[in-house]
């Protein structure tokens, strides 16, 4: 689309609506997690929430915040390259056997060019994620600190 290399894209705001629906998606699927995790301590481990309500809040609170920041981090490792070989291995290996010229499949025909086609590619924005997840995981701190004074 832009041929001249001297044409700036034109400047994309932070919070357009893209990121805002991303921000909301992963802010419900933190609230989903930490919901599955309450009802886990609840109904699986056997805690009293009359009893150990800050311990419970506490695990719901970090593990949901926790599992996903790792997630945002698996996704941001996969921006970077970290499983392209893999990616292009399972590829290749689907094209070797279901196709019988390889070279006339949409497969680039060498890894070096698979990562040169998949860095020519506009990167997601995913912070979104992380700023989803980090209200979750800062309300657990917060909750450690009076149960680790008062409780312990």
């Amino acid at each position: 689309m832009l041929d001249n290399p001297n044409e700036s894209k034109p400047k994309q705001k932070f919070f357009d609506k893209e990121y805002l629906i991303g921000l909301l998606v992963s802010f419900i699927a933190t609230g989903v997690m930490f919901a599955l995790v309450l009802v886990i301590e609840l109904f699986g481990v056997n805690l009293k929430f009359e009893t150990d309500k800050y311990l419970i809040l506490i695990n719901s609170f970090t593990v949901s915040g926790g599992l996903s920041i790792c997630f945002y981090a698996l996704v941001v490792l996969t921006s970077f390259g970290a499983f392209d070989l893999i990616s292009y291995s399972i590829q290749l290996s689907w094209y070797t056997v279901f196709h019988k010229d390889l070279r006339k499949s949409k497969l680039p025909s060498s890894f070096h060019e698979y990562r040169a086609l998949k860095s020519s590619q506009e990167k997601r924005r995913t912070s979104f994620m992380l700023l989803g997840s980090l209200p979750y995981l800062i309300t657990g701190i917060i909750l450690c600190i009076p149960y680790y004074v008062i409780y312990r």
